[in-house]
C-alpha cells in the first residue's frame, strides 16, 4: 500500500542518514587525530627550537664577550702605537680611524707629490717605524719570537693581519694613482723588513705572516 511503502522509504532513508553520520563522524575522529599529531609534532618543534636558542646562547655569549675583548684590546694596541709615533714624528699627525681598526697619516706625508721612492729622511722614518711595530706584535702574535705575557695581552687577542695601505693625491688620473699607491705600500713594506727583518716572522694563527701590504 502507498503507507507501507512511504513507512519503507522513511526507514531507508533513516538508514542512510545513519550511514552518512557515521561517515562523518568517523571523518571528525581522523581529523581530531591528525590535529593531536599536528599539535604534538608543533609541540616537539618548539622544544627543538628552544634547545637550539639555549645552545646557540651558551655558544654566542662567549664568542661575543671575546670579540668585545679582542676589539679593546686591538683599540688599545693602536691608540699606543700612534702615541708612540705621534711623540717621535708629530708632523705625521697620525689619528685613528672612525672605525678605530686603522691608524692613517693625516698630516706630512713619506712621498713626494708623484713619487714612489722614499726620501733618506722619510726612509729614516719607516725604519723607526718598523722598530715600532716589531716591538709591538710580539705580544700578539705566534711563531718563533712570540713573547706573550698576560699583563700586555689580557684579552688573548692574535694580530691576524697588520696591512700597509699607499695613498695618494687627487692628480693624476685614477688608474696611474692606484698604481702608485700600490707601489708606495711596497716599498714601505721593502723598507720595513729589510731594517726589522724579524717582522716577517710575526705569523696569525694560520701560521701566516702578519705583516701584509694592501
Amino acid at each position: 500500500s502507498e503507507e507501507q511503502r512511504s513507512a519503507a522509504d522513511a526507514r531507508l532513508d533513516l538508514k542512510r542518514t545513519k550511514r552518512d553520520l557515521e561517515a562523518l563522524r568517523q571523518q571528525l575522529a581522523e581529523t581530531q587525530d591528525r590535529l593531536k599529531s599536528h599539535t604534538a609534532r608543533e609541540a616537539d618543534m618548539n622544544e627543538l627550537r628552544r634547545r637550539v636558542a639555549l645552545l646557540d646562547a651558551d655558544t654566542i655569549k662567549p664568542l661575543q664577550a671575546y670579540n668585545r675583548e679582542v676589539a679593546t684590546v686591538r683599540r688599545q694596541l693602536l691608540l699606543r702605537l700612534q702615541a708612540e709615533i705621534n711623540q717621535e714624528f708629530p708632523k705625521l699627525e697620525v689619528r685613528l680611524s672612525a672605525a678605530e681598526d686603522a691608524l692613517q697619516f693625516v698630516g706630512e706625508g713619506l712621498f713626494a707629490s708623484g713619487s714612489q721612492y722614499l726620501s733618506p729622511q722619510s726612509l729614516d722614518v719607516v725604519r723607526r717605524l718598523a722598530e715600532i711595530v716589531d716591538d709591538a706584535l710580539l705580544c700578539f702574535t705566534v711563531g718563533p719570537r712570540s713573547d706573550f705575557f698576560d699583563s700586555c695581552n689580557s684579552g688573548f687577542a692574535i694580530v691576524e693581519a697588520l696591512q700597509i695601505e699607499g695613498h695618494t693625491d687627487s692628480d693624476g688620473t685614477q688608474q696611474s694613482n692606484v698604481l702608485l699607491g700600490t707601489q708606495r705600500a711596497a716599498a714601505t713594506y721593502g723598507a720595513m723588513i729589510q731594517h726589522r727583518t724579524g717582522l716577517i716572522d710575526h705569523l696569525n694563527l694560520q701560521g701566516q705572516p702578519v705583516l701584509s701590504v694592501a
